[in-house]
């Protein structure tokens, strides 16, 4: 199951692809990030993790396009900076959500 394998992944191999996904990104970086599991089901309960943090002008517009796409990504707006957690997106993904964030910021320009 998907949410196993999510659990499982050690930090060092969600680090490698946040790296990997921020290199192909313009302005993008790989920063620590924890992992809430079960969506806050589970308090105080949290998974270290990498999230590549991407700055842009309007994050929640930028979000709301995300979510709007197809397909649709789903990330955390953290002041001027949008994250994509990497723990939460299979590996086999990694080149979809590089898209998928490609084709948002193209819509921005």
């Amino acid at each position: 199951l998907p949410l196993w394998r999510q659990l499982a992944a050690t930090p060092a191999s969600v680090r490698r692809r946040a790296r990997a996904l921020a290199k192909g990104l313009d302005g993008a970086e790989a920063v620590e990030a924890e992992t809430v599991v079960g969506g806050g089901s589970l308090p105080g309960y949290a998974l270290p993790s990498w999230a590549v943090r991407l700055a842009v002008a309007d994050p929640e517009r930028t979000a709301a396009r995300l979510r709007a796409g197809n397909p649709p990504v789903f990330c955390r707006v953290d002041e001027d900076a949008l994250l994509f957690d990497l723990r939460t997106v299979e590996p086999a993904d990694d080149d979809r959500l590089a898209r998928a964030i490609g084709y948002a910021l193209a819509q921005e320009a």
